[in-house]
């Protein structure tokens, strides 16, 4: 989506790379499987566009305390199932009753409405943490509209 807030990247003073959100997040999302620790960072941006949010530096202070909506947090646990959907696949993984690793079969690698409630409660959790891990990495969120 164009209205991805946290993706500018590029070279500060003196040539240096700039650290994205994303990537500065990264450093406070360490107990996920390495490989999708940056995708999903990365794809905050992506999620809170979805619900008219966007990422800005963190300068108001009490804004660490943002917390979503019920009907929020259902579409974003939503969206990071389908992410995590697409990686898996984008991986080479496949639906399997059963996990298996060597084979990349996955019992989850189904439809929101299909994934059991134990393990919806996985996304619903990790979305959750969003707005204080953006607070530790240096970012807040806010509405981009009044109205959303």
């Amino acid at each position: 989506g164009g209205r991805c807030t946290h993706t500018a990247t590029g070279r500060g003073p003196k040539g240096r790379t700039l650290l994205t959100p994303g990537r500065r997040l990264l450093r406070t999302v360490r107990r996920l499987p390495p490989r999708s620790n940056r995708r999903q960072a990365d794809h905050i941006g992506v999620k809170l566009a979805a619900i008219g949010c966007g990422i800005k530096p963190w300068r108001d202070y009490g804004k660490e305390k943002f917390s979503f909506k019920n009907e929020e947090i259902f579409k974003l646990a939503k969206i990071e199932h389908e992410r995590w959907c697409e990686d898996k696949k984008h991986e080479g993984w496949k639906y399997g009753e059963k996990r298996d690793d060597i084979r990349k079969l996955h019992p989850d690698l189904v439809d929101w409405d299909s994934l059991p409630d134990s393990e919806r409660v996985k996304d619903i959790e990790t979305v959750k943490l969003i707005p204080s891990l953006l607070a530790r990495a240096g970012f807040q969120i806010y509405k981009l509209k009044d109205n959303v």
